[in-house]
């Protein structure tokens, strides 16, 4: 990593610490998830930016914090992503990933930078990767990161109850038999 790579790495450090606190203090449900949470659970390769899903309840509390209005469903924060869903186009539909109530239920708590952090379930980041499904051919590593997460215990049961509430068993379902998880 040179000297610019590093100082964007800082860079990127210190503002999750901020918009971390911020968020704590303002009682903002979120949870890092895609890279930075495969990360969080045991992916090796070099994070560059750390993405954040937050309840859309919440919606109203992130504007006051960040002192925008969120016209849309994203925002960037330097390297960090503020998400309340993520629209993925699959082969016949779109997936809507998003917090619900039982995803906020499951919320885990892992380390990232040093600090512990709310990552969004193993399982449900899984499926988004594995919707996902990008390659080294795309620059991307969707599939490896579900590798290197699955040495995780994984929940069998909420695994394949979200992998139907987001309606995604026909390109998801065979995507994770190949890589044996299911």
């Amino acid at each position: 990593m040179g000297y610019r790579d590093s100082a964007n790495m800082v860079a990127l450090v210190n503002q999750f610490f901020r918009l971390k606190a911020e968020f704590e203090k303002a009682r903002i449900t979120w949870a890092i998830f895609a890279g930075a949470a495969a990360h969080a659970y045991g992916s090796t390769r070099r994070i560059t930016d750390i993405d954040i899903l937050v309840k859309k309840d919440d919606m109203r509390k992130v504007e006051s914090v960040l002192g925008l209005s969120i016209s849309n469903m994203q925002t960037k924060v330097d390297s960090i992503d503020l998400v309340f869903e993520v629209g993925i186009k699959t082969k016949s539909k779109i997936m809507r990933f998003f917090m619900d109530e039982e995803m906020q239920k499951n919320l885990r708590y892992r380390r990232l930078y040093e600090l512990e952090v709310p990552v969004v379930p193993l399982e449900d980041n899984i499926i988004l990767k594995a919707a996902l499904g990008r390659g080294s051919d795309q620059g991307k590593f969707d599939l490896q990161d579900i590798i290197d997460m699955k040495k995780n215990s994984i929940n069998y049961e909420y695994l394949k109850r979200r992998i139907k509430f987001y309606n995604v068993e026909e390109i998801v379902v065979p995507i994770l038999s190949n890589l044996n998880i299911l």
